[in-house]
């Protein structure tokens, strides 16, 4: 194993055949896996775990945990954001304008 996080497996294979790697940690489908930078399928193995096809020979495997909603999150928040803001700047200003003057 290369690297680890919460979200992030990169590890090293070098083998003469082809091989189904397996690694034990939980399988859901949000997780992606490239081989030397092309992305392959995983699998589910043994029930709970993960596993990917290795071909021979030395490779980096990079497993990287990716739901769908993770990409548009940033622009959810982003447009939710303005949202707010427009409605209390507009708030203010027509506050503002219903005020009697003295």
């Amino acid at each position: 194993v290369l690297k680890f996080d919460l979200d992030h497996i990169v590890f090293e294979t070098n083998f003469p055949t082809e091989k189904f790697v397996v690694y034990n940690d939980s399988f859901h489908s949000g997780w992606r896996a490239l081989i030397d930078g092309v992305p392959v399928p995983i699998y589910r193995a043994n029930i709970a775990f993960k596993g990917v096809w290795t071909p021979p020979g030395k490779h980096a495997v990079t497993m990287q945990y990716r739901p769908g909603f993770r990409r548009l999150l940033p622009w959810g928040m982003i447009i939710l954001f303005n949202t707010i803001f427009a409605v209390i700047i507009i708030g203010a200003f027509r506050r503002r304008r219903e005020r009697p003057r003295l």
